[in-house]
């Protein structure tokens, strides 16, 4: 949020001071911002007004989106068909299987294997086995 807000603050004052006055190059730069922030371009108001002296960049944080945001933060979500114990059981499972293909990547890269990708249903298949006979340690 401070990086969004940083950004708009210098797009803001350099169409106050007339640094930039084509309509449309403010649009732009206005839409690189969003695009550079997409995680919290939502939770901002912003917008081109033309106003006395010209057009001016006016922008506001959205008050009723704080409250998402902080719902939103820190929150993960895993779907399984798996049972487990609790959900510190099927974490620890989750755990278990991004170290597992955290240790294929790097096999696959030190022997410069290429990528697969699961485009074929026998490969997708052969994935989510792998992960559902995997013993537990």
């Amino acid at each position: 949020m401070a990086k969004i807000e940083k950004a708009l603050t210098v797009l803001e004052k350099r169409i106050a001071e007339g640094q930039l006055k084509d309509r449309f190059k403010m649009e732009r730069n206005l839409g690189r911002i969003q695009a550079s922030h997409p995680q919290v371009a939502d939770l901002y108001e912003r917008g081109i007004r033309d106003s006395k002296e010209g057009a001016r960049l006016v922008w506001r944080q959205k008050s009723e989106q704080q409250q998402w945001l902080e719902a939103r933060e820190g929150a993960y979500l895993l779907r399984t068909n798996l049972t487990a114990n609790g959900a510190a059981d099927l974490w620890k499972k989750y755990m278990q299987l991004t170290e597992v293909e955290a240790a294929f990547r790097t096999l696959k890269s030190e022997l410069a294997i290429r990528p697969l990708f699961h485009q074929l249903e026998k490969r997708v298949m052969a994935h989510v086995v792998a992960f559902l006979v995997m013993p537990c340690w």
